[in-house]
Order: C-alpha cells, then structure tokens, then sequence
C-alpha cells in the first residue's frame, strides 16, 4: 500500500513538472511573440496624398502605395501591398482606398467632384428692338451643365428697365450669370 501511494504521488509530482514545463514554454513563446511584435514595425508609405481631388470626368490615376517592415535594428524590408477599392469619376463622390500589409492598411479618400460653373446661352432674335413704352418679350435662354445636362428649367430670370439677369446653379453648387441688354427701339 505504502508503495503505491509513493508511485502515485510520483506520477503526481512528474504530471505536475510536465504541466509546469508547458506551462513556461507557453509564456515564453508569448512573450517573445510580445516582444517580436512590438518590435517589428510595419509602415505603410502612400505614393501622392492621402486625400485626393479629381474633377468630374477626368481619369482618375491610383499612385500606390509601398510596405515595409524593421525588425529590432534591421534594415526595412519591403512588404507587398495589396489595393482594394476603385473610383468612379463618372460620378460625384467619396471613394476609399485601402492599402493593406499583412495587418497594417492604410486609407486614401478620393473626392470625385464638379467644379465646372454650368453654361447659359442667351438666343437672339435678328431684328428684333421692343419699342420704348412696350414690354420686353423674352427670345429665350438655354442651360447647360457637365454634370446635370440641360437644366434650362431651373434658371432664375430677374428683369429690370434696360437688362435681364438669367442665374442658374447646378447639384454641385456652381452657378452661372448671363446677362441680357435690352435694346429699345
């Protein structure tokens, strides 16, 4: 009986190192996980800005980005970059751009935006000069934006004794002034 209660507290006291053995290669192999991590820096370099503005229509040209990353002292070593995401410049917008490094990403905000002012076309009539004392009739106007098309039907008209200001503003918030002079007869 005695003799089996001493191998029993053997085997004990031998699982009981085995689990202490595991358990300080375990903290360990953290540790220098730990440390290797907070150690290895990965950056992510953009090619151009990180906000970029391209104007409505115009192709849009992804500059890139390059990874590296340090280890302790070392010198940087390069990383591929994966990019994730594309722009519409046919349509007024944020788009994002990501870059990734293994765990590292990085953004670009591209703003696809109109900043062209609409066009107003005042039509004109040969021959035509109301008489003094009569009342102008209108020849017509057109208007015409990049972005929106014909936006004829949103121009303002503001009419005084010797001239017509047409005003029209597009999605964007570009505007257009034309101004017509009346020639009296």
């Amino acid at each position: 009986m005695a003799s089996e209660n001493i191998v029993q507290k053997k085997k004990q006291n031998q699982k009981k190192k085995q689990l202490l053995i595991i358990t300080t290669i375990i903290s360990v192999l953290l540790l220098l996980i730990i440390i290797f991590t907070s150690l290895c820096h990965i950056k992510i370099r953009l090619n151009g800005d990180s906000d970029e503005t391209v104007e409505y229509g115009n192709e849009y040209t992804e500059e890139g980005a390059t990874a590296a990353y340090t280890v302790l002292f070392s010198r940087k070593k390069p990383l591929a970059v994966t990019i994730d995401g594309i722009v519409d410049s046919s349509k007024v917008g944020k788009y994002h751009i990501k870059y990734k490094a293994i765990s590292s990403e990085k953004t670009r905000t591209v703003s696809v935006v109109d900043t062209e002012c609409p066009v107003i076309e005042l039509n004109h009539t040969d021959g035509y000069y109301p008489k003094k004392g009569e009342a102008y009739i209108e020849e017509g106007y057109t208007a015409h934006d990049n972005y929106d098309g014909d936006i004829t039907n949103k121009v303002t008209r503001k009419e005084t004794k010797r001239s017509i200001t047409y005003t029209v503003s597009d999605s964007s918030g570009n505007i257009a002034v034309a101004t017509r002079e009346i020639e009296y007869n």
